[in-house]
């Protein structure tokens, strides 16, 4: 498998050892101390540069588009050295913390309800759903976690999702089998999720709700290498299709897929879904696709079709932070190769497959509102997207999660404590 080289490249390559002008070299990125750009240098150089302090006893070219092309397209990315931290950019904004009186106690999970009135959270707490009203404070019981199991032990986290109107909320074993999806007004369970055993102690359990072309869906793991659509109010399958079987013997079946289905991830108009998955060897791949063509046109579109791009594959990495930052870009936590992986993100055209930017600092738990670029783990840093510089950090202040309409934050602590939180405009 092959992708584009990254689009940034050009803009932040500098200068080039001459010992990369082979074909299939073997190059790591050493960086600039405090700086996006980078020089592309042979690991002698690297070594030699590094233990001088500098690289005035390295001799280096500056690099044309033909060599940048050449080297990204043709040789072998082997790591980075001097990896930059977050680049600070101007003291614009601030964070207001507006601490409450509620506590929930044995906090679990904790999503948004994106489209609802006022501000409506749904938090899993102990072995209960509720519903968490973030302008009173006041709380109201959905139901029991409608799970077989207890969910202690390896499968004590949980994956929640609900749809934009707050209709239904979906729970699953983060790293188990099952799952169930209820309807929030009256606690009814309406569907049970089973995704097999097979290696579930190793990815998340696939599980998100979209809307398209008017009507909200669930896609949901039904397999370790398929995932469906259904009417979560019904459970009727809305991409019915057979699913093919291995072969040992050439050709394998139509449409077999031989991925891990992974973490979900829907854009902000449903436009397009992203699973960070794997395959072996095993070796993290993010898949997209359009998913009204997968409703509407193709029920094999996640599996092999015409939308359906591959990106960042991340040896023995997989269910990264990600967030969507509009309809086409994805923004992915881990810039490096192998286990060399550094806090920063990598940004994708999901349509085009190419890696369009980059940039350093982010950790867990993003969030996006097109402008800014926030993540809330382990504290909270908030980043410029156009410039990926960072305008804010907050060191004594985490959050679980950010609510897409009214941007505020949601922070529960450990006592279940709710603090909430918002990004003010610029410092004056």
């Amino acid at each position: 498998m092959t992708t584009p080289p990254p689009g940034w490249a050009l803009r932040d390559a500098r200068r080039a050892c001459p010992h990369l002008d082979v074909d299939d070299a073997s190059f790591l990125r050493v960086f600039h101390p405090g700086r996006r750009t980078f020089d592309y240098l042979c690991e002698p150089c690297a070594e030699r540069a590094t233990e001088e302090g500098a690289r005035a006893g390295v001799e280096l070219a500056v690099v044309s588009a033909e060599d940048v092309e050449r080297l990204e397209q043709d040789g072998i990315w082997e790591g980075v050295v001097g990896f930059p931290g977050a680049i600070d950019g101007p003291d614009r904004i601030a964070l207001l913390r507006r601490p409450s009186d509620v506590r929930l106690g044995g906090f679990r999970a904790a999503v948004p309800v994106a489209d609802a009135p006022g501000e409506r959270w749904i938090v899993a707490c102990d072995e209960v759903l509720l519903e968490l009203d973030g302008r009173t404070g006041l709380t109201r019981e959905i139901a029991a976690i409608p799970l077989d199991s207890p969910d202690k032990g390896a499968n004590a986290e949980l994956v929640l999702a609900t749809d934009r109107a707050g209709r239904f909320v979906a729970v699953a074993q983060a790293k188990g089998r099952h799952g169930a999806v209820v309807e929030t007004a009256s606690g009814r369970v309406l569907m049970r999720l089973d995704r097999g055993d097979y290696h579930v102690r190793v990815c998340e359990f696939p599980v998100a709700f979209a809307d398209v072309a008017g009507r909200t869906v669930l896609v949901h793991a039904t397999a370790w290498n398929r995932l469906d659509c259904s009417d979560p109010s019904t459970g009727a399958n809305l991409t019915h299709r057979e699913s093919p079987s291995p072969r040992r013997e050439m050709p394998v079946d139509e449409h077999y897929l031989d991925y891990f289905f992974c973490g979900l991830s829907i854009s902000p108009t449903s436009r397009r879904i992203v699973s960070d998955g794997w395959m072996w060897s095993p070796c993290g791949v993010l898949a997209a696709w359009d998913l009204q063509a997968w409703l509407t046109d193709n029920p094999y579109e996640s599996e092999d079709g015409p939308t359906r791009r591959e990106l960042a594959p991340r040896f023995e990495a997989w269910d990264a932070p990600r967030v969507w930052l509009d309809d086409r870009r994805l923004a992915v936590w881990g810039f490096g190769v192998d286990e060399q992986l550094h806090d920063g993100v990598r940004i994708y055209d999901a349509e085009s497959g190419t890696e369009t930017d980059w940039f350093p600092g982010p950790v867990a738990n993003l969030a996006a509102d097109g402008t800014l670029l926030y993540s809330l783990q382990p504290h909270l840093t908030v980043y410029e997207i156009a410039t990926g510089l960072q305008l804010l950090i907050e060191p004594d202040y985490a959050a679980q999660s950010r609510h897409p309409r009214t941007g505020r934050l949601l922070a529960i602590d450990d006592t279940g404590h709710v603090e909430f939180a918002e990004v003010t405009g610029i410092r004056t």
